[in-house]
């Protein structure tokens, strides 16, 4: 009957016999996964750097593959809104053989095949996006066909459906690929697939003193 999302503070002594104790172990820490959750929108504004949010996670995992000056934390350096993003830093790690995912809270809706993942990056890199059994370092990734994602030094929106996924899998994990990258994230949501496609590429192209033109992308829609 534990608390979800609580860090808890262990100790054990050994009891060998009626009057007779050790002495008490140094302290284990743990905190109790979070519940899962239908939809989310994190601007990880809300943080003490370089710590994450509570219930995301990371995984870095590569043993000598892994460089020790990897990193994926939060940061005041870059920021699509101001004030503060997630750097996903590979480093000189062998990225054919180490790991680098951002993962996602515990998401409930995720094997509906409605949703999908939409957020900013910045960056050198290139991102997978796709799916993690857990959200430990065991974890199993099965990348989505269209999670394939390369930055560059301007802040684009990413958009990746997850129409097709027909697994069991709770965590979506973003996952940086290139050696010697630096890659900032900001402004991720997970939220339902819409039935009328989204606005994009809004610009203004002229402006006078009595009006402007505004030009925009609607998909299929008028």
């Amino acid at each position: 009957n534990l608390t979800p999302e609580t860090v808890y503070y262990v100790w054990v002594k050994n009891n060998c016999e009626t009057g007779l104790f050790s002495s008490w172990s140094s302290t284990y820490i743990f905190k109790t996964d979070c519940l899962a959750i239908a939809s989310f929108t994190e601007n990880f504004d809300d943080v003490n750097t370089p710590e994450l949010p509570s219930c995301w996670n990371k995984i870095m995992r590569g043993g000598e593959s892994l460089s020790q000056y990897a990193a994926i934390e939060t940061s005041f350096w870059e920021s699509q809104t101001e004030p503060i993003s997630v750097r996903m830093d590979s480093d000189q790690s062998d990225m054919n053989a180490a790991d680098l995912f951002l993962v996602s809270p515990n998401l409930s809706t995720l094997s509906l095949g409605t949703y999908r993942l939409k957020f900013f990056a910045r960056g050198n890199g290139s991102l997978q996006v796709g799916t993690l059994s857990t959200n430990d370092s065991d974890a199993v990734f099965t990348e989505n066909s269209l999670g394939d994602v390369i930055t560059n030094n301007t802040w684009t929106e990413y958009v990746i459906e997850f129409a097709n996924y027909t697994g069991t899998n709770q965590y979506v994990g973003i996952r940086l690929a290139t050696t010697s990258s630096n890659v900032y994230i900001d402004n991720v949501r997970w939220e339902p697939i819409p039935a009328c496609p989204d606005v994009t590429a809004i610009t203004v192209p002229s402006v006078t003193t009595s009006g402007a033109t505004v030009e925009w992308l609607s998909g299929n829609a008028t």
